[in-house]
C-alpha cells in the first residue's frame, strides 16, 4: 500500500530547498547598481520594475525577491556576453 504524503512530511525538504535560494541583500544589490555604473531608472528598466522598487530595496526598506536576484544575475551574464562579443 502506498502512503500518501502529508504536507508536514515535505517540511524538512521545503525548508532544506529555500535555503539553497539566493538571497541578495540591500548591500549587494547597491553594488551590483554601482559596478555596472546604473541610476535607479537605468535599473528599473534593466530589470523591467519601477523605479520606486529599485529605490526600496537598496535602502533595505523592502526584502528583496529571489526574483529579482536572479534577474540581476542574469542581466548581468547578458551583459557581459554581450561586452565580449563586441571586443
Amino acid at each position: 500500500m502506498v502512503k500518501s504524503l502529508h504536507y508536514n512530511d515535505l517540511t524538512p525538504v521545503i525548508k532544506r530547498f529555500r535555503n539553497c535560494a539566493i538571497k541578495m541583500y540591500p548591500s549587494q544589490f547597491d553594488a551590483w547598481m554601482k559596478s555596472h555604473q546604473l541610476s535607479l531608472t537605468t535599473a528599473a528598466e534593466a530589470l523591467g520594475i519601477s523605479r520606486r522598487m529599485i529605490a526600496h530595496y537598496r535602502t533595505g526598506s523592502r526584502a528583496i525577491p529571489k526574483i529579482v536576484s536572479l534577474a540581476c544575475k542574469g542581466w548581468e551574464v547578458s551583459h557581459t556576453s554581450r561586452a565580449q562579443v563586441e571586443l
